[in-house]
């Protein structure tokens, strides 16, 4: 019985690598093309500024392919610089761009609300701080309490 190991390399140079898409070259058959240097198997940041950052915003949506969003998501699109103002919103935005667009305000929110909750806790700290120094001044005893 042939395992999927032994059936891959009977298949030898026809099969096709998985990540990079290329046809695996015999030992010695082209050396000439060893020494130029390779195409990356990665997206570098020019190549995806070229490509699909200019045209990820220029594919046009209809409500099948796309959402329309409310007033305060376009206030939410502008905030979160998946565009710089309401004017460049389209009608119908991609539901990626929404999710991408949901998933920054959730860090958002999650910023605010550390920021509010901790200043919330400083100003209720310093409250109390100077209640304590008030009630020491005045001679109040923090022993006569447990009696």
């Amino acid at each position: 019985m042939a395992t999927s190991r032994s059936l891959l390399r009977l298949a030898g140079a026809q099969r096709r690598l998985f990540c990079s898409g290329k046809v695996p070259q015999q030992q010695g058959a082209n050396q000439a093309t060893s020494s130029m240097p390779e195409k990356p198997l990665y997206v570098t940041q020019k190549a995806f500024k070229d490509t699909d950052y200019k045209n990820r915003f220029a594919r046009a949506m209809d409500s099948s392919s796309g959402q329309r969003p409310t007033n305060l998501q376009r206030h939410f699109l502008v905030i979160t610089r998946m565009f710089k103002n309401r004017s460049e919103i389209p009608e119908y935005v991609t539901h990626g761009t929404m999710n991408r667009m949901h998933d920054r305000m959730r860090v958002v929110f999650i910023v605010v609300a550390s920021v509010f909750f901790f200043t919330f806790f400083y100003g209720m700290e310093l409250i109390n701080h100077a209640r304590i120094e008030r009630d020491k001044r005045a001679g109040k005893s923090m022993s006569a309490m447990d009696e």
